[in-house]
């Protein structure tokens, strides 16, 4: 009770005295390049330690290079409250590959979800594919075509793309009826480099209780112990991770893809961490997890900052991650999340300004 009263004193004295909010920064970086045949390296854009603040923290003023000369780039806006990330067409140039990342977030991210898809025409592009990564303190866009040859999409300078931070609870379709490609492979390269061990499960339906087990086992070179469980609640979206192993990895990444999903025009647009629990922090040394997601696959990798180092993680027993895909029902559709969003911004920004 007395630490209660002594912060609470300390923070009505701060406000009393006008003491200036604490200023909140990150980094930002952006990379925008065709394929190697025609390049000469990336336009790069970047700015470390910028303060959040109105109006975009990355701009073509920011260029360090651009070896190649290309025009027009994507201007990069995160408010201060860290809630939407905004993406702006400059104007309409063409490019191949393009990679924004902000890195060394204030606050940690708990969800990326994609609000408005508008800044590039993805006619000129057809396999065009973006993904969307995030830790708790980076989030990263990349944009690229698989066809170097002959796709050549643009901006749209009157349109941009929108993400939504640490995204409160949205309604999402059930996923009843899809199919997906399973597939996990866990890996300790250091101090025994023969490859990983691999559990795959192809044109899985998600509506049986575990869609990828131990059974599901392909390849283990290393001889390593156990595996994880990967399930998908056909009703909610909810992806959960299962510790079935007492093995010390380094290296797990797991992949869901090709979703063909029931209903047409139907795909993925965030990827929301519901609970934590699969790594134990207490017996395992620095790890990261990377969260990824297209259109139409999500991807969950586990690793040691320091593999050359020999460092290793560990499952808690009976841990479980739980994630939950967001899909929007057919006749909805990304806009008409809006409204629940707008709210949700307005939430999160309170929360955050505390």
């Amino acid at each position: 009770m007395v630490l209660r009263l002594a912060s609470l004193c300390a923070l009505l004295g701060g406000l009393w005295l006008g003491a200036p909010p604490a200023v909140r920064a990150a980094d930002f970086r952006e990379e925008l390049d065709f394929g190697p045949e025609f390049s000469l390296g990336p336009r790069v854009l970047q700015a470390l330690g910028r303060a959040l603040a109105p109006g975009p923290e990355l701009t073509e003023a920011d260029e360090i290079a651009n070896p190649s000369g290309w025009s027009d780039a994507l201007t990069v806006d995160l408010p201060v409250n860290q809630s939407l990330l905004t993406l702006v067409p400059t104007g309409v140039n063409a490019f191949q590959i393009l990679t924004v990342r902000v890195s060394n977030l204030p606050v940690p991210v708990a969800g990326v979800v994609l609000v408005e898809s508008k800044a590039i025409d993805a006619q000129l592009g057809p396999s065009l594919r973006r993904t969307l990564s995030y830790t708790t303190d980076s989030v990263a866009v990349d944009y690229r075509v698989s066809d170097f040859d002959n796709d050549f999409p643009e901006f749209d300078a009157t349109g941009f793309d929108r993400f939504e931070l640490d995204p409160f609870t949205l309604p999402s379709a059930a996923l009843g009826g899809a199919v997906a490609d399973f597939r996990l492979e866990m890996d300790r390269p250091v101090p025994d480099p023969k490859g990983p061990k691999v559990f795959e499960r192809l044109g899985a339906t998600v509506s049986v209780p575990v869609e990828l087990t131990l059974s599901d086992e392909i390849a283990d070179p290393e001889n390593l112990d156990g595996g994880l469980l990967i399930d998908v609640n056909p009703d909610t979206g909810q992806l959960s991770i299962t510790e079935s192993s007492n093995e010390s990895p380094q290296i797990v990444r797991l992949a869901v893809e090709n979703i063909a999903l029931a209903a047409a025009n139907r795909r993925i647009i965030g990827v929301v961490v519901l609970s934590n629990g699969l790594v134990d922090p207490a017996t395992s040394d620095p790890t990261t997890r990377t969260i990824s997601f297209a259109d139409d696959a999500v991807f969950v990798e586990y690793a040691v900052d320091d593999v050359a180092g020999g460092d290793t993680f560990q499952f808690q027993a009976g841990g479980v991650d739980r994630l939950r895909l967001v899909v929007p029902e057919p006749a909805a559709g990304i806009a008409q999340l809006a409204g629940a969003l707008a709210l949700a911004v307005l939430a999160v920004g309170r929360r955050r300004s505390r």
